[in-house]
């Protein structure tokens, strides 16, 4: 009894995922993100946010190699930053999958990401900003079985706040909330 009972509880703390390994590619695309902080001088109506990523997974635990962004437009009487800027972060994140019924998975994510607001090439006047960020997020995975290779349809939610600075210390920080579906397929 007790051996059965340890065998629930790890299957309970590694979870029912994928059992080999898998290196992966992933894929994203959600209408506007959600900008609070200093971002919110700036607004993401009509601009597509994404996040690509390149994996490895073992089990419930896959790291990714991740970068995601999002267009951005002025906020009504705002002069800096025009129209056409970009936020971009490139970093690593950290997941882990759970098993729920028939193929469905819950994961949980964190990573480090070093960010960019780019804002000059749409108004010369205007400067762009980096610096470093976190993120967390919470997804729902469908793990497709079959036989040649692994592919799953995803959706995620991504809290992810920056802190960054321009060439001369001026200083912004702020959250990007972004919610994304996409689809995964090993390579």
């Amino acid at each position: 009894m007790r051996i059965i009972l340890a065998m629930s509880l790890v299957s309970l703390v590694v979870g029912a995922g994928v059992a080999q390994a898998d290196t992966y590619i992933s894929v994203g695309v959600g209408s506007d993100a959600i900008l609070g902080g200093d971002l919110d001088a700036f607004r993401t109506d009509d601009s597509t946010s994404g996040r690509l990523g390149l994996g490895f997974r073992t089990g419930g635990f896959a790291i990714e190699a991740v970068g995601f962004g999002t267009g951005l437009q002025p906020a009504s009487g705002v002069a800096a930053g025009g129209s056409g800027a970009r936020s971009l972060s490139l970093g690593v994140d950290l997941k882990y999958h759970v098993a729920i019924l028939l193929g469905l998975e819950g994961y949980g994510r964190a990573g480090l990401h070093k960010s960019w607001l780019n804002a000059s090439k749409a108004d010369p006047n205007a400067s762009d900003f980096e610096g470093s960020g976190s993120v967390f997020g919470l997804g729902l995975a469908y793990c497709f079985p079959t036989p040649v290779i692994s592919a799953s349809v995803w959706l995620d939610y991504g809290h992810q706040t920056v802190d960054l600075r321009d060439a001369v210390e001026r200083t912004m920080s702020g959250t990007v909330d972004m919610v994304l579906i996409g689809v995964s397929v090993g390579i």
